[in-house]
């Protein structure tokens, strides 16, 4: 039997531990839901833009197409109000390819033989690429998927082959030609030039190998005295290797003379590994070079439902987050294909297109965190199955807020902006039943994301705080 005194000194220890117990437990609650933050003064990588390719014909069919039609895709793939307000066009450096047809095939050489120049077969990437200009969009990539066959050791723009070290100069050449020619003749200007698509890779169209050390020596020792030469200030553009890697830029990245004429390194993305998707390239940051994912998609069956278009929103936060790439690409914009290598199908027989929520998560990214963007550093990870990036515009008046939430549950979401105040958020989400729509405005980033959904938070006046 315990004695009364003792009882009630029991009972007082108890009731105090309750009391603790408790005080502990809703500590470790509000803990639980304090507001991750976003840090407005901890920036990473500034970026370039969002791209998509039109080659092989696929800029001409969308050319061909009746009105209103027409214009619904390029407002679809170019409009900062109407679509993905894509910010980078990347194009084919036509090498003349006897593969393929009018609907999927090869674009004419601008010089078909050695001392033969032709400045014509290119109008509908020419067309394209003032009418992505009318949208606002005025970054150029052009990619060489093969130089001449002529210049190659297969004497043939398909099955391979490679550059034959004799014609080195005059493939530099070629290319500072090609640079000069579209400004002068065409009014357009290639901001960036890729010396070859995918140099890893044998195929039945068009395709050239190169190693590393091919690339260092003709970058070093050819294309950057003769840039010099003709005051060419597109950006070199190297790598864009088809799985997500670094590799073919090292010797370059390494030699000091190659590498200061090295401005991107670019990466496809088509391993078959998803962890292989998403790394970082050290050699490129370390050495302060642009990361540039210039193409990905998928070869299966078209999946146009919002759980495609989550996951390509989750590679592309990835690639930003983890990889800190400076532009994201997505193959073609726009094809006739009924797989999943475009972000809009088209139908070349009914003169009719569709859409996909790929198109529209990828436009949640695109639309809004535009050129010259910075990213800033945030909780990405805010809760199981959401991903948060965030961005400040480049006169640090806006900010954006990508939140994406793969789950099969709807999840809470609670951010903080550190170091700056926002007076209001527009919410625009993309869910099974929406498409960017846009929603009521928030007084803060506190609401509910609800389950496979990308939304796109924009804060437009935005004020740093005030240091004390």
């Amino acid at each position: 039997m315990i004695h009364p005194i003792l009882k009630r000194s029991i009972g007082r220890i108890t009731a105090t531990r309750l009391i603790f117990y408790g005080f502990l437990l809703a500590w470790g609650t509000a803990a639980q839901a304090a507001p991750h933050v976003i840090r407005w003064n901890d920036t990473r990588q500034a970026i370039d833009g969002f791209g998509i390719c039109q080659a092989f014909h696929q800029a001409r069919h969308i050319m061909e197409y009746p009105e209103p039609a027409r214009t619904e895709i390029l407002d679809l793939l170019f409009s900062t109000e109407k679509g993905a307000g894509v910010s980078i066009l990347r194009n084919i450096v036509g090498d003349g390819g006897t593969w393929g047809n009018e609907t999927d095939g090869p674009t004419p050489t601008i010089q078909p033989q050695e001392g033969v120049w032709n400045w014509t077969g290119d109008e509908d990437q020419i067309w394209l690429m003032r009418q992505a200009k009318l949208h606002g969009c005025e970054t150029f990539l052009s990619t060489v998927w093969s130089p001449p066959g002529w210049m190659k050791t297969s004497n043939a723009v398909d099955g391979g082959g490679s550059l034959l070290p004799d014609k080195y100069p005059a493939y530099a050449e070629y290319l500072s030609r090609y640079l000069r020619e579209y400004r002068q003749r065409h009014g357009i200007t290639i901001d960036a030039i890729s010396i070859q698509n995918e140099p890893d890779l044998t195929t039945k169209y068009s395709s050239c190998l190169w190693t590393g050390t091919e690339f260092r020596d003709f970058i070093r020792d050819h294309l950057a005295p003769v840039f010099k030469r003709d005051g060419i200030t597109a950006k070199v553009v190297l790598g864009e290797s088809s799985n997500f890697s670094e590799k073919h830029a090292e010797e370059s990245l390494n030699d000091p003379v190659a590498a200061a004429a090295v401005d991107i390194v670019a990466t496809h993305a088509y391993d078959e590994k998803p962890a292989d998707k998403v790394k970082p390239l050290p050699l490129a940051k370390q050495h302060g070079k642009r990361i540039w994912m210039t193409e990905v998609s998928y070869f299966g069956g078209n999946d146009p439902t919002i759980r495609d278009g989550v996951t390509w929103a989750r590679l592309m936060h990835d690639h930003l987050t983890v990889s800190g790439v400076n532009a994201w690409f997505y193959w073609w914009g726009a094809c006739y294909k009924t797989n999943g290598e475009s972000l809009i199908p088209l139908d070349l027989k009914n003169r009719t297109y569709s859409t996909t929520k790929r198109l529209f998560t990828f436009s949640n990214f695109s639309r809004f965190v535009r050129p010259g963007h910075v990213r800033l550093d945030c909780t990405v990870e805010s809760a199981p199955g959401v991903s948060v990036s965030a961005f400040r515009s480049a006169d640090a008046g806006s900010l954006v807020v990508v939140a994406i939430n793969a789950g099969d549950e709807a999840r809470e979401l609670s951010y903080q902006l550190e170091g700056a105040a926002a007076a209001s958020f527009t919410p625009y989400r993309t869910s099974a039943g929406e498409s960017l729509a846009r929603l009521p405005d928030l007084p803060s980033l506190k609401t509910t994301l609800p389950a496979q959904s990308v939304t796109t938070f924009v804060a437009s006046q935005v004020k740093p705080s005030t240091a004390r």
